[in-house]
């Protein structure tokens, strides 16, 4: 059982995202793709309405991995990012899967989105608030652009898992040694507890988390059936390297 699966995603997102160029890009291929095989899945479980366009935003689109894949099943989607280059790379993605009739792409900066409120029947923000001046005023600005009921994904950095931890010691020792910091280390991390209240504080109440990466290399199926087993016992979803809340307005 492979992961992540050579199917044409993984092929696209290969093309895409150039893994090869990071030092670390076995780690980075991986749990990328399990990050973005987390959201699809929290995705599928919404109730999507009979009647109307299903409208989604992608708030930090990037090169377009999350934005492609909810097209493809039939979901409006508008994608923006402040990154032309990265829009542009998004942009041949759209046309080479023939789907401009279900996507829209937008420059701008998720502080400033050029939306009216409660435009959105779901927003992803997938590790983008952690790059931002403002995280508060992030969150403020999507629970406002959701309609009532509407859910937003919000996956961010756990600053207590094992990964981070590891990073953050390396910096340290980079600082020390004056070596060239490792990749990773611009982003600031949050541990649950202090997101969730930011959340909560918006107006949205949490209806669900999950986590990734936590055992590094460990194929999804395999990790979410340990995590069933164990849940009660040892709380895998407050360890990964990334936490996905699921809030609902």
């Amino acid at each position: 059982m492979k992961y992540p699966p050579s199917d044409s995603y993984q092929k696209n997102l290969d093309k895409y995202y150039q893994y090869k160029k990071a030092r670390i890009s076995g780690s980075l291929r991986y749990f990328h793709r399990q990050r973005l095989d987390v959201i699809a899945t929290m995705v599928n479980n919404i109730d999507q309405k009979e009647s109307g366009p299903y409208m989604l935003l992608d708030a930090g689109c990037g090169r377009g991995a999350n934005t492609i894949r909810f097209a493809q099943k039939g979901i409006k989607v508008i994608g923006i990012d402040i990154s032309e280059e990265a829009l542009k790379q998004a942009n041949r993605w759209v046309n080479e899967e023939l789907l401009q009739d279900w996507v829209t792409l937008v420059q701008g900066d998720i502080l400033a989105l050029p939306f009216k409120n409660e435009s959105f029947d779901a927003i992803i923000s997938s590790d983008v608030l952690s790059t931002v001046s403002s995280v508060d005023k992030g969150i403020d600005i999507m629970a406002g652009l959701l309609k009532k009921g509407g859910v937003a994904i919000i996956v961010f950095p756990n600053s207590i898992s094992l990964f981070w931890s590891s990073i953050f010691v390396l910096q340290k020792l980079a600082n020390v040694f004056r070596m060239k910091m490792p990749e990773g280390n611009k982003f600031d991390r949050f541990c649950y507890k202090d997101f969730k209240s930011r959340v909560i504080r918006s107006g949205l109440k949490i209806k669900g988390i999950s986590s990734v990466y936590v055992i590094p290399m460990l194929h999804l199926n395999i990790y979410n059936q340990i995590e069933a087993k164990v849940r009660s016992k040892f709380p895998f979803k407050y360890l990964g390297s990334h936490i996905i809340i699921v809030a609902i307005k």
